[in-house]
């Protein structure tokens, strides 16, 4: 039975020309690639804003939420049954639930003080609600962030719930002080007994986009 028999140099030239051919194209990929733009988060500061109130472009910050959060907002109607002497209550009920995405950009809508700190109004849906009465609020701590301190509420709903992550009795945030009784300004936190030094809030972020451009060189290895 004979066999076919594939020599060194017939193979070796063929591997050479097919580099050859595709080798400008793989060096372009790679020089695209390392050319996007990645984009990296930091916190929503004082120095940004002044930066954009200069500038007359603060609804051009696009401030993010720190966390996933979920809103939910419900509404129920009672009704009574008459079965002979007694009365049956009846209820049916209707859930609205708004998810904010850590890459759910809102825009800067009023700003405000209270109790001496200053105050963000966000929207996160800019087409809809252009005012403060319609808008999240965020106020800012000591530690400098702008942390979650009230929800917009809807006519006809109980006022909303606010969860961190995921909707579940766990997750749920409730207003209380950050630090001691002193703070000035409730805002909404996971309020864990095994956590009560760690405070879990939801507090606004910038997205920056940082191009990063690599140049690497290539050598065609000739075969002999």
């Amino acid at each position: 039975m004979a066999s076919r028999i594939i020599g060194d140099r017939p193979f070796q030239g063929s591997v050479i020309e097919h580099w050859r051919r595709v080798g400008p194209l793989i060096v372009l990929v790679v020089l695209a690639w390392a050319s996007t733009a990645c984009s990296a988060r930091y916190l929503l500061a004082d120095t940004a804003l002044n930066e954009a109130r200069a500038a007359e472009a603060l609804k051009d910050l696009y401030p993010l939420v720190s966390n996933r959060t979920i809103v939910t907002y419900d509404r129920r109607g009672l009704g009574q049954t008459q079965l002979g002497r007694t009365v049956r209550r009846q209820s049916s009920g209707r859930r609205l639930i708004r998810i904010l995405s850590r890459n759910k950009r809102g825009i800067i809508v009023g700003e405000t003080l209270r109790n001496g700190a200053p105050v963000l109004w966000v929207s996160f849906e800019p087409r809809k609600c252009t005012e403060a009465a319609c808008a999240f609020s965020f106020v800012r701590g000591d530690d400098g962030r702008y942390h979650l301190m009230s929800l917009p509420e809807i006519e006809g709903f109980d006022p909303p719930k606010v969860y961190r992550g995921i909707v579940s009795k766990r997750n749920e945030m409730k207003r209380g002080k950050m630090r001691s009784l002193a703070d000035a300004n409730p805002v909404y936190q996971l309020q864990r007994k095994r956590e009560r030094k760690r405070h879990r809030t939801v507090f606004l972020e910038l997205k920056k986009k940082i191009k990063r451009r690599t140049i690497r060189d290539i050598d065609n290895i000739e075969g002999r």
